[in-house]
């Protein structure tokens, strides 16, 4: 078994959502959206780090680009403020491989 920073219930959920395919962006799911800005969305994990987090979010860009190296000025800059403003105790970014979606670049916020 792979390690993971889930318990066992979500990950065999995650797995199984994996096992089905995914026919959508999951980051782009309206019932997820915690809050919305200018450049970037907030979402709850459907499948949180709950190993060892207390709460989980995911912090995405609107446009689906594959790394931060895409950014623009702008989107950089909205970044930095909600990164300074929301209340969190450790990011988390996966490398591309480890990606549920390689595509829609994201950053994993964590309440310890």
């Amino acid at each position: 078994m792979p390690v993971t920073l889930r318990k066992k219930s979500t990950e065999a959920e995650y797995q199984h959502l994996l096992d089905k395919g995914l026919k959508h962006c999951i980051y782009c799911e309206q019932e997820l959206l915690v809050a919305e800005f200018q450049y970037w969305v907030l979402l709850k994990n459907r499948f949180p780090y709950d190993r060892i987090a207390k709460d989980h979010w995911m912090l995405a860009p609107k446009r689906h680009i594959p790394t931060e190296k895409q950014l623009t000025r702008e989107e950089n800059k909205e970044l930095e403020r909600l990164l300074e403003i929301l209340n969190y105790d450790c990011i988390l970014i996966n490398k591309k491989p480890k990606r549920t979606l390689p595509d829609h670049y994201h950053l994993h916020l964590l309440k310890l």
